[in-house]
């Protein structure tokens, strides 16, 4: 067995033995992940789309002539689902009889699935590159472990699969140019539809770079043929998704873009432009601040522009130009939900750049900071893993007085809740507690276990509060 085998191996061992110790066996009362789920739950037992019968409750749903139904996409729902029937039909296993260790089973998917399928895909990316074998490994390892793909791996949800889509895709790019046929222009435009599938808009985006970078690459004399190959893959994948549509409510319209309430609307309130970039990337929810790695994606763009094929340029321009999509037409912060999600998509193009410039580097000073970098994003990511869809600020969606409104940052909230979990006394979480006011704190923790589900925890909060001397002012304005 070769050591590039031996290193695979551990890898994924690694991510695969985080997923069955972390994966979650129950949704937060978010209802993002509960609105997937339920259905599901729906399709895999009842042969149906509607989900007003199953045990979800959420307000991610939309009700469509006489029934309820999810808003969001269908295809991982779909696939969720039939997996499911597979231990519901061997096994009698059902969501109503066991039903923390079905949400457990259809969670594994992402924790055992997408995320080695992530690191293979980077360490394959990677392989490419000038460099030690070893010091890719631990790069591509680090991608799945430390950043925003790790904390989401635990939850039901589209990011990391999106994710998924983008790295098979930069993939699949960097192999067409060396081998510009219409085989590889076909997948090239599968994978953006699996994009879109798993994320409208970064399908929409990579969708377009996909088309260009097959029109750069290709020979005059395929072009055509290429480009019809490439149009005709993601198209396929449109259409089945159109079909879903119509089976599942009589209509080719995703109810998600019917039924939107807000999450794309640019300027609403006076939003202001600067603030909300800055916090979405460098600030309380930063790409950049909670995986401080990716900034090295900045430098190794300038240092190695010239030497891209334009495909290359086209990729990390989607990249970017998904970036500023969701800083312009968002408004919420990515809702109740760890750091800023709609961003992950992303994370594979800029973890590849950013780990191109380590590996052409002998400086170790460089280097050195490369691993302080990553070692911040494992620490973030790990906590993002015990509450992915925390209670959050949601900008103008927060009512004022909301207790939602103390927590503009999900890593230092998710923080405070596994430390008070876990070490209840100890210094640096009541310094986390009492920096908003004893009672404020501990009505932020109220929040977080509630939406988590967790009555111990509650009951143990509840009994500090009742120990107070009296409201705190702060505390009792965010009730």
């Amino acid at each position: 067995m070769t050591k590039r085998r031996k290193l695979q191996i551990i890898g994924c061992v690694i991510i695969i033995l985080f997923a069955l110790i972390h994966s979650k066996d129950e949704v937060s009362i978010s209802g993002n992940d509960a609105s997937r789920l339920a259905v599901v739950q729906a399709l895999a037992e009842q042969n149906t789309f509607a989900i007003e019968n199953t045990q979800f409750r959420t307000v991610d749903r939309l009700e469509r002539n006489g029934h309820i139904y999810s808003d969001k996409p269908l295809p991982l729902p779909l696939l969720g689902a039939l997996y499911f029937k597979i231990p519901h039909n061997l096994f009698g296993l059902s969501f109503e009889t066991h039903y923390n260790l079905a949400v457990y089973i259809v969670t594994l998917l992402f924790g055992v699935i997408v995320n080695p399928l992530l690191f293979l895909l980077m360490f394959r990316l990677l392989g490419a590159l000038p460099g030690k074998t070893e010091a890719k490994f631990l790069l591509a390892l680090a991608m799945s472990l430390g950043s925003w793909l790790l904390s989401y791996s635990v939850v039901f949800n589209n990011h990391t699969p999106a994710a998924l889509a983008v790295a098979a895709m930069l993939l699949l790019v960097r192999t067409f140019l060396r081998h510009p046929t219409k085989e590889n222009a076909g997948w090239i435009g599968l994978a953006a539809g699996c994009a879109a599938a798993a994320d409208l808009p970064t399908g929409a985006v990579f969708a377009v770079a996909a088309m260009c970078a097959v029109g750069c690459e290709s020979p005059a004399t395929r072009r055509l043929t290429n480009l019809a190959g490439c149009a005709a893959a993601g198209m396929a994948v449109g259409v089945a998704m159109l079909a879903l549509n119509y089976a599942a409510y009589g209509t080719i319209m995703p109810l998600y873009v019917a039924g939107n309430n807000g999450t794309f609307s640019p300027g609403i309130d006076n939003k202001s432009y600067l603030v909300y970039s800055y916090q979405c990337l460098l600030g309380n929810r930063g790409l950049f601040s909670y995986q401080p790695f990716l900034l090295l994606a900045i430098p190794a763009a300038m240092l190695f522009w010239k030497k891209f094929r334009n495909g290359e340029k086209i990729i990390f321009g989607a990249a970017v130009a998904l970036i500023a999509f969701y800083l312009i037409f968002t408004n919420e912060f990515g809702g109740w939900a760890y750091g800023f999600r709609y961003l992950i998509p992303a994370i594979p193009v800029l973890w590849f750049e950013a780990s191109r410039l380590t590996l052409s580097t002998t400086r170790k000073g460089v280097q050195l900071l490369a691993a302080l970098l990553i070692v911040v994003g494992v620490i973030t990511g790990y906590i993002g893993s015990y509450s992915p869809f925390c209670p959050a600020y949601e900008g103008f969606r927060t009512p004022p007085g909301n207790v939602a409104a103390l927590i503009p940052n999900t890593f230092e909230s998710n923080l405070t809740a596994w430390g008070y979990e876990n070490w209840p006394d100890a210094p640096w979480v009541r310094y986390l507690i009492e920096r908003h006011g004893a009672g404020a704190g501990l009505y932020m923790l109220h929040l977080s276990y509630f939406n988590l589900k967790r009555p111990d925890l509650l009951a143990r909060i509840d009994a500090e509060l009742r120990r107070l001397p009296s409201p705190v002012t702060k505390a009792s304005e965010a009730k």
